[in-house]
């Protein structure tokens, strides 16, 4: 896979989620981001990838989210990469698999972690998404957006 569209991918991304604050806690702000999110993966799939799944959500300081990866991929190289908004200062992605065992994992302190890992044939993974920094008003999550690719 070539990391110019992943690069793209992630550039994208960062201009969606860098919007003004105040557009941040509104719909239009995460179909902005959708739309965005929808682009980056025409960009990235420009490049011979394949998008499986695409999301955006929000978490608080500490909270993370599994998300579980599509099964018997047949093999092959697959790259998961998470950006968040201005909040936040630390996102962090692991890919677990049916035991929860991590295969592969970003822990450095940055807010755009991305993960390349070779799936085993038949076997389930997970994406586990990590806030582990989020500088958000008191009672509000910072949002982020995570892509998987399968080349």
């Amino acid at each position: 896979m070539q990391l110019r569209g992943l690069a793209t991918a992630v550039v994208v991304l960062g201009m969606a989620l860098a919007a003004p604050a105040a557009a941040q806690n509104t719909d239009e702000h995460l179909a902005m981001m959708s739309r965005l999110r929808d682009e980056a993966a025409q960009r990235a799939a420009s490049d011979g990838t394949e998008v499986y799944q695409s999301e955006i959500g929000r978490l608080f300081q500490g909270e993370n989210r599994y998300t579980p990866l599509v099964e018997g991929w047949g093999g092959g190289e697959i790259v998961a990469i998470g950006i968040c908004d201005n909040n936040c200062t630390d996102l962090d992605l692991y890919v677990v698999d049916e035991n929860n065992t991590v295969v592969a994992q970003d822990e450095a302190v940055d807010t755009h972690p991305v993960v390349r890992f070779q799936a085993q044939q038949e076997h389930r993974y997970s994406l586990r998404i990590v806030m582990y920094g989020c500088t958000a008003p008191q009672n509000t999550r910072c949002t982020y957006a995570a892509s998987a690719f399968w080349h």
